[in-house]
């Protein structure tokens, strides 16, 4: 509620006329917060001082200051103070920030703050690369903002863009006692899945987990990590641990897309299936295209093939759900605007139906999400997104032919993508084409291992399956969990689960 100014000055005051001390003026006026600062003069110098209050306990929850400016310029001093003010009072007020805030730390200028909480907001919702120009801006803006510096390094590894995590981490900042212990663990853990070491990047969360409470947000990070570590049993202890109804307010959408998510993922990998599906339907009580793809996943799991269709036909009639684009393949991120939409559910679809043993419901769920892609319009359906999504479907519908057409003319767009290379030499290996095939295998086989990750291993493992070699297949599977290779996007390739050892290994 607004008070109006000219009543607050009366309260203010003692009938004398005397100030009136303002945590007595706060609650005389209802309110829950109060901000209150000073200024004194020091030599040539003014210095600032601030507080953000809680009016009910009396207690300092954010403290700004001293900040110092000349007296010829003391303007400098109250433009300091007030962007740090709205810092702290938005940190406690906004939800996303207010879990994770470091109060003993000095609040970053309200500039810098701004895009980083926008950049908070960019990466839970899939957009890795929006998120990462957020946090760089931010740090632009004040060099001193360690956790958006934790941001930046954690958004470039998950690009695989390690040059930049690892300058990060050899930042002087980085290596003196007084940085906070979270953000040295913050840092240390993006060096770690940037570079596939899954292990140690599970021992690091676990860590980190030991510092902050069981319903704490950072909890969904612990349980990725667990998931991309294959611990999957761990993941759920992690996010049992929370209460969605909740701990989430500091995420930037109202279904909670990334605990439900990452719940559902541990459960699937557990072979849980009637678990995972319990869960996807507490996830929202109106029907999102997100939901809808975790309870295909899970019917698809529990051989409940025509009721997977029917939900499939149904999130044709969805919206995109940008909070749903959490990329396109291991080494190709992809769009929201395409990766959120029927075209991911159905490729998650067509494959999980068939590595559950349906081929008749796998190319039935591929036949029917072509059929929408081609109904989409001209600029849709001639994304580089939609045109991947067409032809890992067709791979799975059989029509290889259609398939090698549209990968040969990707690869021709983009002719250092690891993942439509990769793609193009299992088509080839699957249609008796040993020279392309072999081409392909060598390409990947050439990367550096921060340029191909684990997908170019994952992609030669496909080949070498599809060219009768499952010895050397099952050798590159390893390589790619060594590499720091997804477990669930082993789990759901139907060429790899060929092989008995991959559905050991991903269970």
């Amino acid at each position: 509620d607004v008070v109006d100014p000219r009543v607050l000055f009366v309260r203010g005051r003692s009938p004398d006329g005397r100030p009136v001390e303002p945590i007595a003026l706060a609650r005389r006026n209802g309110a829950s917060t109060l901000v209150s600062g000073s200024y004194y003069r020091s030599g040539d110098s003014l210095l600032f001082i601030a507080s953000v209050v809680d009016v009910a306990s009396a207690n300092v929850v954010r403290s700004v200051g001293p900040l110092a400016a000349s007296i010829a310029r003391p303007t400098d001093g109250v433009e300091a103070t007030r962007s740090r003010v709205l810092t702290s009072l938005a940190s406690v007020l906004d939800p996303r920030f207010a879990a994770a805030w470091n109060a003993a730390i000095a609040p970053p200028p309200y500039e810098a703050y701004s895009p980083y909480i926008a950049g908070i907001s960019q990466f839970w919702f899939g957009s890795t690369v929006r998120a990462e120009s957020l946090f760089a801006l931010a740090v632009s803006r004040d060099t001193t903002f360690d956790a958006a510096m934790v941001s930046l390094a954690i958004a470039a590894g998950n690009l695989g863009d390690c040059v930049m995590t690892d300058s990060i981490a050899r930042a002087p900042r980085f290596h003196r006692h007084a940085v906070d212990p979270l953000d040295a663990l913050g840092i240390k853990i993006a060096v770690a899945r940037c570079h596939g070491r899954n292990e140690e990047l599970l021992r690091l969360v676990i860590e980190r987990s030991h510092l902050i409470p069981p319903s704490s947000p950072m909890q969904v990070g612990t349980a990725n990590a667990e998931l991309w570590a294959n611990r999957p049993a761990l993941a759920v202890q992690a996010l049992r641990g929370m209460n969605p109804a909740t701990d989430l307010d500091w995420l930037p959408d109202s279904d909670h897309v990334a605990y439900w998510g990452s719940l559902c993922e541990a459960y699937h990998d557990l072979g849980q299936y009637d678990s995972e599906l319990v869960a996807a339907n507490r996830q929202t009580s109106r029907p999102t295209i997100d939901q809808v793809m975790n309870r295909i996943i899970a019917l698809a799991g529990l051989r409940r093939s025509a009721e997977a269709l029917r939900l499939l036909d149904s999130s044709f009639a969805m919206s995109p759900e940008p909070d749903l684009g959490g990329g396109l393949a291991p080494n190709t991120y992809g769009r929201v605007d395409f990766t959120g939409t029927p075209a991911t559910v159905g490729m998650f679809a067509a494959r999980e139906l068939m590595v559950h043993g349906d081929t008749s419901a796998a190319r039935e769920a591929a036949a029917s999400t072509i059929a929408w892609i081609d109904s989409r319009p001209t600029s849709e359906r001639g994304s580089m997104e939609f045109r991947a999504y067409k032809m890992w479907l067709q791979e799975v519908q059989g029509s290889l032919a259609a398939a090698i057409a549209g990968a040969r003319a990707l690869v021709t767009a983009d002719t250092g993508n690891v993942d439509f290379r990769g793609t193009l030499g299992g088509l080839a290996a699957a249609t008796g084409d040993t020279t392309t095939a072999s081409r392909s295998d060598a390409w990947l086989a050439s990367l550096p291992v921060d340029r191909g990750s684990w997908g170019s291993s994952f992609y030669r493992a496909r080949i070498a399956i599809l060219l009768g070699h499952p010895d050397d297949g099952a050798a590159l599977v390893r390589e790619s969990f060594e590499r720091g290779a997804w477990p669930y996007f082993l789990h759901m390739d139907p060429i790899l689960h060929r092989l008995a050892a991959v559905k050991a290994m991903t269970r």
